[in-house]
């Protein structure tokens, strides 16, 4: 129920409404748009490593806890699978899947983690000696592997998530790449609008062809308009609509005059 609502919410529909290919398309530019932003400063935490040459380097990141919570909160569901380790050296290699649910398209993406942990190890041994390894070093190692894992893995769904905080160079998001999708709404906002326009024309022109009296027609002209007006007629069929109230107005007028002429009786005829 709640992967449903997010889904709702998140292509502004309401329930029981059917998304068109243009909803989902601007759905998925917000999407973007959340995926896209930099995390707050307040949540980045920093490393530091020792350079070959000397010297230390700082590294950037986002503790693991920041990017569950983040997970959570823009796809609503997300999960980890086949998480696998490999002991090398005094290392251990790892991978992970996390598969995050898409609220656009109602379905999951999978996107792997890889990171590498060191053994701890008692100093002074060589990186080929296990059995110097502290008692507990691949239980703590274990689970600091796995939230590299994550932490990696997320990365790749955007800088949301850190991806270039450790970046000489990054491309930021452009909305205006995506207008193509606006347009595509305005495209379809404007069939609508004419579709509607179509149905008042051919709505009030059968009004206006049930009126007998050019009179009473003259003074209903300006109602007739104005209601169409609110209803959303456009203005080109505004016009159309006033053309065809003033052509039916002169032509009821023209058959009351006609009318009203007395006829010529036959006697009147032959003395003429």
């Amino acid at each position: 129920m709640e992967l449903n609502k997010g889904t709702q919410a998140l292509n502004g529909q309401s329930v029981g409404s059917f998304p068109t290919p243009a909803d989902k398309l601007l759905a998925l530019q917000r999407l973007n748009q959340r995926l896209a932003q930099d995390p707050p400063k307040a949540a980045i935490r920093t490393r530091q490593f020792k350079n070959p040459g000397g010297g230390f380097k700082e590294y950037y990141y986002l503790p693991v806890s920041y990017i569950q919570k983040t997970l959570s909160e823009i796809f609503g569901w997300w999960e980890t699978t086949n998480f696998k380790t490999q002991v090398v050296a005094n290392e251990i290699l790892g991978s992970i899947e996390l598969r995050v649910y898409n609220p656009v398209f109602d379905s999951f993406s999978t996107v792997t983690g890889t990171a590498a942990v060191m053994i701890t190890q008692r100093k002074g041994a060589k990186p080929s000696d296990i059995d110097a390894k502290y008692s507990n070093a691949l239980e703590t190692a274990a689970g600091h592997l796995k939230s590299d894992c994550i932490t990696n893995a997320a990365k790749d769904l955007g800088r949301a998530f850190g991806r270039d905080l450790n970046r000489k160079f990054n491309f930021q998001f452009n909305p205006n790449d995506l207008s193509s999708v606006d347009r595509l709404k305005e495209i379809e906002s404007d069939k609508l609008a004419l579709h509607t326009s179509v149905q008042l024309l051919d709505k009030y022109t059968k009004e206006v062809n049930k009126y007998k009296d050019p009179v009473r027609l003259y003074k209903d002209a300006a109602g007739l308009s104005d209601k169409a007006e609110a209803e959303g007629i456009l203005p080109s069929d505004m016009e159309v609509l006033r053309a065809h109230v003033n052509a039916r107005y002169v032509m009821l007028k023209g058959r009351k005059a006609q009318a009203s002429v007395p006829a010529i009786s036959s006697s009147a005829k032959k003395t003429a």
